[in-house]
């Protein structure tokens, strides 16, 4: 039986959205092909659409980056702040400043600054309520950062409560099936009123 995993790389789309797409049509703006100014092989009608498109792709490696500068590079149950000290160029300071990673400056000058960064590698981007569980997994409000420590104890929780879920729902561990989490989970009003499909992507590098 095949259970639900992560999508490394995903696309998440309207059910309006998959019946274009489907169809033949702009997934974006839902134009017939016979209506495009340009080549009808690409998948969406303009370069516009196409860019808006692209923002339906969601990969988790940076997804949960965007989790870590929401929290600012923290742990959310115990306040570890993951910090590392880093020698950079001065002008690249805005980059990192505008990535929510530069938290101070500790020397700097015409060539060289020293300066203290938000460190992912310390930190862990956890699903509140567990995809195995129907937990969305590209939903903001269901992911939240926690250090090394905080999410093996985490961890440790969510396998038990996913084995008993597992027991009270055997259907549910099928991919075959549509898996919604409990109306009482954090992520399941977001789900509804979205209405989205997550799709996977099948050899992305």
């Amino acid at each position: 039986m095949e259970t639900l995993s992560r999508m490394p790389i995903c696309r998440v789309l309207t059910k309006q959205q998959k019946k274009w797409l489907d169809s033949g049509y702009c997934p974006t703006c839902g134009l017939p092909k016979k209506e495009w100014g340009r080549r009808i092989d690409w998948t969406c009608c303009s370069k516009e659409c196409t860019e808006k498109y692209q923002e339906c792709f969601r990969v988790w490696q940076y997804w949960k980056l965007k989790v870590f500068r929401r929290d600012k590079y923290s742990c959310v149950k115990c306040g570890f702040k993951a910090r590392t000290e880093k020698i950079i160029h001065p002008e690249s300071k805005k980059y990192y400043r505008n990535e929510g990673k530069l938290f101070g400056v500790i020397l700097e000058d015409k060539e060289t600054a020293k300066v203290i960064l938000g460190d992912e590698s310390q930190l862990i981007g956890d699903h509140i309520f567990p995809i195995a569980m129907g937990g969305e997994e590209y939903e903001m409000d269901n992911v939240q950062t926690l250090c090394k420590k905080c999410n093996k104890i985490k961890t440790k929780e969510d396998i038990k409560k996913i084995a008993l879920y597992r027991k009270q729902h055997p259907s549910q561990t099928d991919l075959s099936n549509s898996i919604v989490p409990p109306s009482n989970s954090p992520t399941a009003s977001s789900l509804h009123s979205e209405n989205i499909i997550c799709i996977k992507e099948e050899n992305q590098k």
